[in-house]
């Protein structure tokens, strides 16, 4: 290999080079913590380092993107989706029981919602079906297959740990090159202080292991493998789950405009918190005669420090008197109206204003708050049919790996296509309208209605409490359906004849 001849496991699609900062970006604005206030906090343009410094130390933050994913999972994931048990196979059954590796080994259900927040913070995830190995001869029975262990299980692959990937004409994929990270942590006293980066290179029906070693001698670096193993069916096991339809290699994500939003909000909000820790106090200014008539830099940076404790002084025989200047309040309120405006165009890049008590930036009439919540609502449709099939072909992996031949029974899995995401301040104006109509007419209309605030107001609440309050609403709706009882009836003709039979 010449000395200036790139490894291959260096090659990295030049779109998902492209992406890849973007992707970090999304990832670590959904997770926050240190890490973000180290990268994303921006130095004043005349700030002093040592000050930077001392203002980064105070730095918090409120997660918005986080807010964002998860209330938008949140309504997607209450209403379950189905998985006819019964009609799939063993080793489907037993996959959604355990579909993570490990002591801390979760079902479908917790794996799946973890994908979803991902693939909604970063656009796309990659789902690997794998099966462990234990270094003897591959399975040739299911028997074998199970006294040995080896189940499927599945684990996810951040996008920009996808470094490379090909698709035949048909869209399949004909190899896919992902980075991993390993840490040997067996001896205690071996162990090191950093993971080592190791290349899996999936291929149709096979797999194998690398890792970068440099030659002592030429200095060039070359792919050693480490391990290699066969796949039992000619495919990559690896399936895209999207956020929404998108190219090959990038899909749109939730966030992708509401991460540098959140980031201005950020750093606005420490801007205001310097202004107000700097402007908190008023500063008395006073005449002196100490004052030199001319100043030195050691004495003029004495006379300028200002503090709470500290006073400014001024030459004796000027025409003002002792005061107290005030600090200026019109820069903190310009500043807290900018992230306040800030915060609505976020919630409404994502149509969620009305899920966190905001109202829209403008004025919003009710078709506007319509077209909101149908938009909302189709962007869960979208995601919901995303996961749908990502599910089903995760299914039709573990199938294949457990010696049947992926064909799947129609409808084996299936997402909700419709989502209550009507605020409940908008149910009930909705429902208020529609009572001074339907009351008196229609006792079964009415019930309806309330059942539906019932769900939506108490939708913690559960399931057997909530089948006890439908149960109670029906109840009374038979009874105005009656009307008043024989014994009000005759009260009313008493009173109506003067109290007379």
């Amino acid at each position: 290999m010449a000395e200036n001849q790139k490894c291959w496991l260096d090659t990295v699609h030049p779109a998902y080079a492209a992406a890849a900062p973007h992707w970090a970006f999304c990832r670590q604005s959904y997770e926050g913590g240190p890490a973000y206030f180290e990268t994303n906090l921006f130095k004043f343009r005349l700030e002093d380092p040592g000050d930077f410094v001392e203002r980064k130390k105070r730095a918090n933050r409120y997660n918005f993107s986080g807010q964002v994913v998860d209330i938008f999972n949140d309504h997607l994931f209450k209403v379950q989706p189905t998985r006819k048990v019964d009609a799939a196979r063993p080793g489907v059954q037993r996959f959604w029981k355990r579909a993570t590796k490990g002591k801390g080994a979760n079902g479908i259900e917790v794996f799946i919602r973890e994908v979803s927040k991902w693939k909604s913070a970063e656009g796309r995830l990659y789902a690997v079906i794998d099966v462990p190995s234990d270094g003897g001869v591959p399975p040739t029975t299911e028997a074998d297959r199970l006294s040995r262990g080896l189940e499927p299980y599945a684990y996810y692959v951040h996008p920009d740990d996808m470094l490379d990937i090909a698709f035949d004409e048909d869209g399949k994929i004909l190899w896919a090159k992902v980075r991993e990270r390993y840490r040997d942590d067996a001896d205690p006293k071996a162990a090191s202080d950093s993971y080592e980066e190791r290349y899996r290179l999936w291929e149709r029906g096979k797999w194998s292991l690398w890792r970068k070693k440099k030659d002592d001698q030429t200095g060039t670096v070359e792919a050693e493998l480490i391990e290699e193993g066969e796949i039992p069916f000619d495919e990559v096991p690896i399936v895209i789950v999207e956020h929404q339809d998108g190219d090959d290699y990038t899909s749109p994500g939730l966030i992708d405009d509401v991460v540098y939003i959140d980031r201005d909000i950020f750093n606005l909000g420490s801007e205001l918190n310097e202004t107000i820790s700097q402007q908190t106090f008023g500063q008395l200014i006073m005449p002196s005669d100490a004052l030199p008539s001319k100043l030195t830099e050691d004495q003029l940076a004495k006379y300028l420090a200002v503090g709470k404790r500290r006073v400014l002084v001024y030459y004796a025989d000027a025409k003002h008197p002792p005061q107290y200047i005030s600090p200026d309040a019109s820069q903190g309120g310009l500043i807290l109206s900018t992230i306040d405006k800030r915060i609505g165009w976020l919630y409404d890049a994502v149509n969620l204003g009305s899920e966190v008590g905001r109202e829209k930036t403008t004025a919003a009439s009710g078709v506007s708050k319509a077209y909101d919540f149908a938009t909302l609502e189709g962007g869960l449709v979208t995601s919901a049919t995303e996961l749908e099939s990502a599910e089903m072909e995760m299914a039709r992996f573990v199938d294949l790996w457990t010696g049947g031949t992926g064909e799947l029974p129609e409808g084996l899995v299936a997402y909700p296509r419709t989502f209550d995401v009507v605020s409940l301040n908008q149910a009930l104006t909705e429902a208020m309208s529609l009572q001074v109509v339907l009351e008196e007419a229609s006792p079964t209309a009415m019930a309806e209605l309330r059942k539906q605030l019932a769900a939506k107001g108490l939708d913690k609440l559960d399931a057997k409490t909530m089948q006890q309050i439908v149960a109670e609403i029906d109840a009374y709706a038979a009874t105005e359906r009656l009307g008043p009882a024989e014994d009000q009836e005759d009260e009313v003709i008493e009173v109506e004849n003067g109290g007379l039979a």
